[in-house]
């Protein structure tokens, strides 16, 4: 089935599903002329289009249909549109959505949508690499006791390179590898070359690209995992592409090695980690004592790092303060810090102990491509 980043494109039964190059063309019906009526009605820069119908049941064809609802109010550049049996062929490559219009196909109903997206070409495995750049920025709060930030890329890359545009590239060395529940990663270090605020070029296979992202989803209030008709089990847990999103549920983000839930209702963030000698995640505790949280929202969404804003109470005093929490590709911590201008108190840092990194640097990671002729 072709995938547009982790979300399918499934193809309709009826209507034709397919791919165009240049203007998008619309078929009207005309029933009581009994023809049909062909007009060219875009001038936009569209190179992709699929239609489709989405008719898996009402539990996951309401969360296919959400999940391309998000992905079209997404700032994700630079999709990978995949499909493991290449059907697609030519026509692989990386994407950015212009627009995916999904309604229900019968009003009243949310066993069946249907989807129309509109995406833009924006490179090929061929002609472009995939980035990470960096930011990078000291990190001043009672857990930043350690060393400097890494970035992590799935382990799969080939041919890693430290890049600027006026020092050109030099060689980037892994680090480490870990494992994660969606695969291994490969930690790199900004620091470990002459260029300040490096990026790091590499190639990936299109079967690399996504799974190892970091992931928020809606969890729906119900168990991630459910039994279809015939037996499978699917997730059922929606992915949330972009931070206006209206969850059912509480959020949760996930890097393939931390996992934070954030109930309002109960005043509680719930961490679990990955063990993957058990292939199973483990609870971690997170030592509130007497905050309770009060809020939470999300900033920034991305396929290399999700951010938290979240909002803690103090139940003696009810005085609020706020951190944000950024949750990195691969990383079994996450990296605590004070919105602009505010600081962290000793208080607050005991409180994400377990589950803060000591990171002393932030890399501010942003994934992006870049074409290869332009290195």
């Amino acid at each position: 089935m072709t995938r547009l980043g982790l979300t399918p494109l499934p193809t309709d039964t009826t209507d034709t599903a397919r791919g165009q190059i240049g203007s998008a063309i619309e078929q009207a019906g005309l029933l009581e002329e009994g023809g049909v009526a062909v007009e060219n009605v875009a001038t936009e820069n569209v190179d992709y289009r699929k239609r489709g119908r989405i008719q898996y049941g009402p539990t996951l064809s309401r969360k296919i249909a959400d999940e391309l609802d998000s992905l079209s109010e997404s700032t994700f550049t630079a999709l990978r549109l995949y499909d493991p049996d290449d059907e697609l062929g030519r026509r692989r490559g990386y994407y950015e959505v212009e627009s995916i219009d999904v309604t229900a196909a019968q009003e009243g109903r949310d066993d069946a949508y249907e989807y129309d997206a509109r995406l833009t070409k924006r490179g090929t495995y061929e002609d472009s690499v995939r980035t990470v750049a960096t930011n990078i920025e000291d990190v001043d709060t009672p857990l930043a006791t350690g060393s400097n930030a890494e970035i992590a890329v799935p382990a799969a890359a080939t041919r890693p390179r430290w890049y600027s545009q006026p020092a050109g590239p030099e060689p980037a060395t892994v680090a480490r590898t870990e494992s994660s529940q969606y695969g291994d990663v490969a930690f790199f270090d900004p620091s470990a070359t002459t260029i300040d605020n490096p990026t790091l070029i590499y190639r990936l296979p299109f079967e690399s690209d996504g799974p190892t992202d970091v992931r928020v989803y809606d969890d729906r209030d119900r168990a991630k995992f459910a039994t279809t008709a015939s037996g499978d089990e699917v997730n059922v847990w929606t992915h949330a592409y972009h931070t206006g999103y209206q969850f059912d549920g509480d959020p949760v983000v996930d890097t393939g090695r931390l996992r934070l839930r954030f109930d309002r209702a109960a005043g509680e963030i719930n961490v679990r980690e990955w063990n993957d000698t058990a292939s199973a995640w483990d609870p971690v505790n997170v030592t509130q004592g007497d905050y309770e949280l009060e809020d939470w929202s999300l900033t920034e969404i991305g396929p290399e790092r999700a951010t938290v804003r979240v909002t803690l109470r103090d139940t003696t005093d009810d005085t609020t303060t706020d951190v944000l929490l950024h949750a990195d590709r691969g990383r079994a911590r996450v990296l605590v810090r004070p919105p602009e201008g505010k600081a962290i108190t000793q208080p607050i840092a005991d409180v994400f102990q377990n589950i803060g990194t000591d990171d002393t640097t932030d890399a501010n990671p942003e994934q992006g491509l870049k074409a290869r002729s332009d290195l």
